[in-house]
């Protein structure tokens, strides 16, 4: 059985978090971590809104959790930064909950290129956001 111990705790995840003074004003918790799965949380706050008359989280604050949130999963095991190749956002949902959560989890972990999915859900677990991330080790 492999060792699914991450390189980074998910104290050390959440202090590079707010370390990123975008990451930290996304408000972003990490919730669990290893080395095949991530989970972070986000509250909904006024400057996440896309249009404040509709109350809907803006598709582009969905796009950066699901970015970072994949991130963390080659970041996590190899301790190392990463630049992303390729994102892509499926939205299925107008995200109008107070709280959603990223999970992401690689899908292939190649010499150069790693592949992650996520998705993104709100307090009763519907499915707002899903996405796919082509992820260079740096």
């Amino acid at each position: 059985m492999a060792d699914n111990t991450p390189g980074f705790t998910a104290e050390e995840v959440q202090r590079r978090i707010d370390g990123v003074p975008f990451s930290d004003w996304l408000g972003l918790r990490a919730e669990s971590i290893d080395n095949d799965r991530i989970v972070l949380r986000m509250e909904k706050c006024h400057p996440h809104l896309g249009n404040p008359e509709v109350g809907a989280v803006h598709g582009g604050v969905l796009a950066s959790m699901m970015d970072i949130a994949c991130s963390y999963v080659l970041i996590v095991p190899t301790r190392r930064s990463c630049v992303t190749v390729d994102l892509r956002i499926d939205y299925h949902r107008p995200a109008f909950g107070n709280s959603f959560v990223v999970e992401a989890w690689p899908v292939n972990r190649g010499r150069t290129i790693t592949v992650a999915e996520g998705a993104i859900r709100d307090e009763e677990r519907r499915l707002i956001t899903s996405g796919r991330a082509l992820l260079m080790q740096r």
